[in-house]
């Protein structure tokens, strides 16, 4: 069993930030993606997600990741239908900092000692909960407007039930847009209140006219 300060086995992903209360299945390509998952699974189902950079190899180095990323709980392992690579199911829990990555000769993939933001602790108070709904009530316009779009469901579905700081996550489906430096912003961004108003404009920015709603796709996701 894991002790509570052991060093997490570390997850690179290139294509997308995992944010709190995000659900994301992340192909495991190279041996280090493999193992780490392995090592999770045989623990307490932890992993550490952290993106990467732009560019960086198959194999990453420490420098090579961001140092702000999420810890993710293990759901399910299995294989895609279409390219029969093995596959995890990964649910983001909270933001994780990282202290240094360890790389260890025995293992193909590294290790982080990391801890909880303390920023990420923000009291809920009602001006925080003021927010959220906000959000959930942006969320529900775009899903009047837009009524076929699946991406809307799903985020009006997921969004529902959740505290603050799971919210961007859950809204996570109608973020598809944005770069990856620009969800790691997101993630970085503090304090939490500020991160759930980031959201709150990105989906307004959206909804402002007919042509950005097109041009993010949320017209083309429908079942």
């Amino acid at each position: 069993m894991r002790q509570p300060d052991d060093p997490l086995p570390v997850l690179g992903i290139a294509r997308t930030v995992l944010l709190p209360g995000m659900a994301c299945a992340v192909p495991l390509i190279t041996d280090g993606a493999r193992g780490a998952i392995e090592e999770a699974m045989r623990t307490n189902g932890e992993v550490a997600v952290f993106a990467v950079h732009a560019g960086a190899p198959s194999r990453p180095e420490p420098t090579d990741h961001y140092t702000t990323g999420t810890l993710a709980r293990v759901i399910a392992l299995g294989t895609c239908a279409r390219c029969r690579r093995q596959v995890v199911k990964l649910q983001g829990v909270h933001r994780v900092r990282a202290f240094v990555f360890v790389s260890r000769v025995s293992d193909p993939y590294l290790h982080v000692i990391c801890a909880r933001p303390e920023k990420n602790l923000e009291p809920e108070d009602d001006s925080l909960r003021s927010v959220a709904a906000a959000v959930w009530q942006t969320a529900l316009e775009i899903r009047r407007r837009f009524p076929q779009c699946r991406a809307a469901r799903r985020a009006v579905e997921d969004l529902r039930g959740r505290c603050p700081e799971e919210i961007p996550g859950a809204a996570s489906a109608l973020l598809g847009h944005l770069s990856v430096p620009e969800k790691q912003s997101l993630l970085e961004t503090d304090p939490l209140s500020l991160r759930l108003l980031a959201v709150r404009h990105e989906l307004r920015r959206c909804l402002a006219t007919t042509r950005g709603a097109v041009h993010h796709g949320w017209e083309s996701r429908v079942n």
